[in-house]
């Protein structure tokens, strides 16, 4: 047996992410707002790069004053440019400040990515807006990772964060304070709602405790924040929404297309393509250009290949939602992850990307691309139906409700029934906390 040292070949395959795959990646997940100002950046940085048949509408959308137009001494035509950093806030979103923290632990990379996914699914209140059972359909992943994924969402700060309902918010950030011993748990999970009215006697009979007890527990609970998030809503700047996708009905077929209004083109400037072959030029000069070129390339190239990506996914998204668009919400598909991925032959973790912070103006109004993606509800008649759709016609009868007689889950269950979605009234319940909306007893106005 040979146990000397010695040379070897041998062929192995593996995947090298170079940067230019990195550059990619970023600029397809950035929403329409932050590829604006990702592309002020380059122009500012890349002397090279070029706006193709610019306007003063574009110049505007890059934040460029309309002042202070100058000739160089080339002969070509320049726009002062703004400081970027103006357009930077110092705030904090809650979604951000989730994120940060995610990004500093050390846990399994595969729950790392489903606890971002579920931030993005965190409404303004702090609260989970989408199940877990959902969340697993849709990312195509086991049901007891996403479960690992929302208790290190649920150890974040604020204490609370990532409740599915009013209930768990409570007890969250009871157990954080260690003030969560069993009377405390039963009251909330049981009683909350007796609670609410100051039914304390009622309370302390059931459970055998003292009046002053249930006194106790209740300024307990009185002392949480129902709604956790919303401490860093002051730090949100309101945005509208330009969607830079938009739908068109042609030849009785819906298709995609990009919103020429905020569609901007890059090119490279020719005055520096002439400059390399100036003979008069240094080889540094040329060399640094051509740096710069190389550069600019890849971003052009990055910004084109996500505008094709965005409109494929968009395109099979919508093909497969047509009935939602001609007849409206109940007729919106469950729809996974997986099986756009399988239509347009890219990975899960790239449609992901794609759809998130996209939005699309429709024929039903504007929304975010993800939305179209939701798991299916069990349905009395054994006909499938969308999530999303269910949560969209709870909220739409608890709105149009009176205020004075709020419907209980039962009667939402049959007006629901009237519209022809068959589902059980403990589906209903469940939609109706993940929505954060309070029982029919809580939401009476007096």
């Amino acid at each position: 047996m040979n146990t000397g040292l010695g040379n070897q070949i041998y062929q192995n395959q593996q995947l090298t992410i170079t940067p230019k795959i990195i550059e990619e990646l970023k600029v397809l997940q950035m929403s329409n707002i932050e590829l604006m100002q990702y592309i002020t950046i380059q122009l500012n940085e890349n002397p090279v790069l070029d706006i193709e048949d610019y306007d003063m509408e574009c110049m505007k959308l890059l934040g460029y004053e309309n002042e202070g137009n100058y000739v160089c001494e080339n002969g070509y035509e320049e726009l002062k440019r703004k400081d970027f950093s103006e357009y930077v806030s110092d705030n904090l979103s809650l979604r951000n400040h989730l994120q940060n923290q995610i990004r500093e632990l050390f846990i399994d990379s595969q729950i790392k990515k489903i606890a971002f996914y579920l931030v993005e699914t965190i409404n303004d209140y702090g609260y989970l807006s989408v199940s877990i059972n959902d969340a697993s359909c849709i990312l195509g992943v086991p049901l007891n990772k996403v479960k690992k994924a929302l208790n290190v969402i649920q150890k974040l700060e604020p204490a609370g964060i990532g409740a599915r309902n009013l209930k768990e918010c409570i007890l969250l950030q009871l157990g954080r304070r260690r003030e969560l011993d069993g009377n405390v748990k039963t009251v909330v999970n049981n009683y909350l709602e007796l609670l609410a009215e100051k039914k304390y006697k009622s309370i302390s009979e059931k459970l055998g405790l003292a009046y002053e007890q249930v006194v106790e527990i209740y300024k307990k609970i009185k002392s949480t924040n129902p709604k956790p998030g919303l401490k860093f809503s002051d730090n949100c700047t309101v945005m509208y929404i330009e969607p830079e996708l938009v739908t068109k009905l042609v030849n009785d077929k819906f298709i995609v297309l990009l919103n020429n209004d905020i569609d901007i083109n890059l090119k490279i400037n020719q005055h520096y393509r002439l400059l390399i072959k100036n003979e008069q030029s240094s080889i540094q000069t040329k060399n640094y250009i051509k740096s710069r070129i190389s550069k600019a390339i890849d971003v052009i190239n990055a910004i084109e290949q996500r505008k094709r990506t965005i409109l494929n996914v968009a395109n099979c998204i919508i093909d497969y939602q047509d009935d939602f668009l001609r007849k409206g919400y109940k007729f919106l598909r469950p729809l996974s992850l997986k099986m756009v991925a399988d239509k347009v032959g890219l990975h899960e973790s790239t449609i992901s990307r794609t759809v998130n912070n996209k939005y699309i103006e429709t024929t039903r109004g504007v929304f975010e691309l993800k939305y179209f993606f939701s798991a299916e509800v069990d349905t009395i008649s054994d006909t499938g139906i969308a999530a999303n759709a269910v949560k969209k016609a709870i909220r739409d009868i608890v709105q149009n409700e009176d205020k004075r007689k709020p419907l209980s889950d039962e009667q939402i269950k049959r007006k629901i029934e009237d519209d022809g979605i068959k589902v059980a009234r403990r589906t209903v319940a469940k939609y109706r906390e993940e929505m954060s909306i309070l029982s029919s007893k809580l939401r009476r106005l007096y």
